[in-house]
């Protein structure tokens, strides 16, 4: 008997584990895409700003 319950009680703690291995991977992932999205948008807001669009791909990517 206890063999099984070492064998749960083991069980029990990788999932725990991994659950806690991978909220922290997916925490970390969510804030890593929201600087690059912020970096992304920022730089293409500089950029658009330093210049008018000139061709109409870029008019209707803006009318957007």
């Amino acid at each position: 008997m206890s063999e099984i319950k070492g064998q749960l009680l083991g069980i029990v703690l990788v999932a725990i584990i991994f659950g806690t291995v991978a909220t922290a991977l997916g925490v970390m992932f969510t804030n890593l895409t929201k600087k690059a999205e912020e970096k992304v948008s920022e730089i293409l807001t500089s950029e658009y700003r330093a210049k008018p669009a000139d061709n109409s791909l870029d008019q209707q990517l803006q009318s957007y």
